[in-house]
């Protein structure tokens, strides 16, 4: 998917150097907002499962056919 990230890092500031945390957002275009769609500690989980990926991918059909109806409409 254009935009998705699965495991971009971000720096916590109670764990200093070792960046604590990851997150997956996608980002499409201009015409809809950065979704932050899960933020995990690397301590919870290495991976996704295929169920959780698959979840992931249907939200994020139905975020960006959301926005299209919406640019569609002219609605602001």
């Amino acid at each position: 998917m254009y935009g998705w990230h699965p495991k971009a890092p971000l720096g916590t500031s109670w764990q200093g150097k070792a960046w604590g945390i990851r997150v997956i957002y996608y980002f499409h275009s201009g015409m809809m907002p950065l979704y932050l769609l899960a933020a995990l500690g690397k301590n919870e989980k290495a991976n996704l499962s295929a169920e959780e990926k698959q979840s992931l991918a249907k939200a994020v059909t139905e975020l960006v056919a959301y926005w299209r109806r919406r640019n569609e409409q002219g609605i602001h």
